[in-house]
C-alpha cells in the first residue's frame, strides 16, 4: 500500500466526512459543557485553523454550506461564525474554541506533522490569550509517548486518520492501527474521565466497518472504555465514540439517531436541489 501523507497544509476535503466528524464533535461539546466546567482537548491530527483549499466535490457538503445555518444545529451555526470567507472551513480546535463556554477553562494539545500547518496553528493560538494551547510539532505518537498533560476536568481526545487498518501493527502516520490503541490506553491510564472520538474515512485493504469496529471495541473495552455510539453517514466513513468515567451516557447514545435525522434532512434537501 502506498504510504499516506496528510493533505496540503491549507486544504480540506469538503465531503460527508467533514459533516460527520464536526457535527458529532459539536454535539459532544454541548453535552460535555452541561457537566464539566473545565476541558482538556487533544487533537492528534489538527490541520489548519481555517483551510482555504477544497480537494473534492460533494453535493451534500455543498447543501449544508449553502444553507448555513440550515437546521440551526450547533455545528452549522459555529461553522457560519467561523468561516466568514467563502470557501473556507475551520478545523476541530476552532469549533472547540467557538463552542466551549467562556469563561470556563479550556486547554488544548494540538498535534500536527506538517510544518506549515504548525506555523499557522501557532499564529492562531497566539491570538487566543484566554486559552492554554500547546502546539506539538510532529507525529502525534511522539507527543503521546512523552505523556499527556494532566487533564483539567474532562480529557477529550480526537483522532481522524484516513483509515484504521485492523491488519497492521505498525503503520504510516496518516492511518491508525492496533498498536496506536495501545498507546492511547497507556497515555490515558491516569485519566479518570475521558471521551474519545475516532473518525475513519475508508474501508480499503479489507477493512469493512463491522470488522474494524470489532477490533477497536475489543481492545478498548478490555481496558476500561465503553463504546457509546457509532455514527455512519455511509459504508465508508464512521465516527466511533468511547468513554470512561462519565455519568451522562444517555445523552451520548442518542447521537446516532440524532445524526441520522439531521443527515437525512441534508440528503432530502440535496435531492430536491437536483430537480
Amino acid at each position: 500500500m502506498k504510504p499516506c501523507t496528510r493533505f496540503d497544509y491549507n486544504s480540506f476535503k469538503g465531503n460527508e466526512g467533514n459533516l460527520m466528524q464536526h457535527w458529532v464533535l459539536c454535539e459532544l461539546l454541548n453535552s460535555v459543557s452541561n457537566h464539566f466546567t473545565d476541558l482538556t482537548y487533544v487533537d492528534a491530527h489538527s490541520m489548519a485553523p481555517l483551510a482555504r483549499q477544497r480537494t473534492s466535490s460533494n453535493s451534500k457538503f455543498d447543501t449544508v454550506f449553502e444553507q448555513l445555518p440550515g437546521q440551526k444545529s450547533s455545528y452549522e451555526q459555529a461553522w457560519q461564525e467561523l468561516s466568514p470567507e467563502p470557501g473556507t472551513y475551520p478545523n476541530s480546535a476552532n469549533f472547540v474554541k467557538q463552542l466551549w463556554p467562556i469563561p470556563r477553562d479550556c486547554s488544548m494539545l494540538l498535534c500536527e506533522i506538517d510544518d506549515e500547518t504548525v506555523s499557522l496553528l501557532r499564529s492562531w493560538a497566539a491570538q487566543l490569550k484566554d486559552l492554554d494551547i500547546e502546539i506539538a510539532d510532529g507525529d502525534w505518537r511522539n507527543r503521546f509517548q512523552k505523556g499527556l498533560p494532566k487533564p483539567k476536568g474532562l480529557m477529550f481526545i480526537s483522532f481522524d486518520p484516513y483509515m484504521f487498518n485492523r491488519h497492521l501493527h505498525k503503520i504510516h502516520t496518516g492511518n491508525m492501527c492496533q498498536t496506536d490503541l495501545d498507546l492511547l490506553i497507556k497515555a490515558t491510564c491516569s485519566c479518570p474521565e475521558i471521551l474519545v472520538q475516532l473518525s475513519t474515512y475508508s474501508t480499503n485493504d479489507g477493512n469493512p466497518q463491522g470488522k474494524v469496529i470489532k477490533v477497536i471495541r475489543s481492545k478498548l473495552t478490555a481496558n476500561g472504555f465503553d463504546e457509546v455510539a457509532v455514527i455512519k453517514p455511509n459504508k465508508m466513513m464512521m465516527s466511533l465514540i468511547y468513554q470512561r468515567g462519565l455519568t451522562f451516557i444517555d445523552e451520548l447514545t442518542s447521537l446516532c439517531l440524532r445524526f441520522k435525522k439531521w443527515f437525512d434532512f441534508v440528503v432530502l434537501n440535496t435531492n430536491l436541489q437536483r430537480y
